[in-house]
């Protein structure tokens, strides 16, 4: 299953995708395909609005987008990623979780 965590409050974003859909043999999986497709094309888009690539982290495992300081635009790029993923989730609810918190940041 993939796993989607999303911790967030005014001023600080996280999102946290990890794990496998499971809905097809790797390589073939489509639901993984649209993860990937939605991160990377959100990625490219926060680019546009935030300096350096120290706000992502891209491993074999997961890939963690992580915000301090928003603005208009990066909020809006990240409330799209979660619409995006949350339609995948509707309609494939055995193969995607999106789990969301309202933190805190210390």
């Amino acid at each position: 299953m993939v796993v989607v965590r999303i911790n967030k409050n005014h001023s600080y974003y996280q999102m946290k995708v990890s794990g496998h859909a499971s809905f097809d043999v790797f390589g073939k999986d489509t639901i993984c395909a649209g993860v990937s497709c939605i991160l990377f094309g959100g990625i490219n888009a926060l680019g546009k609005y935030l300096q350096g690539d120290e706000w992502f982290v891209v491993s074999d495992k997961d890939i963690c987008i992580t915000i301090d300081k928003l603005n208009h635009e990066v909020e809006v790029i990240m409330e799209t990623i979660w619409i995006q993923l949350k339609t995948i989730e509707d309609s494939f609810p055995k193969n995607i979780q999106i789990i969301i918190q309202e933190v805190e940041k210390c």
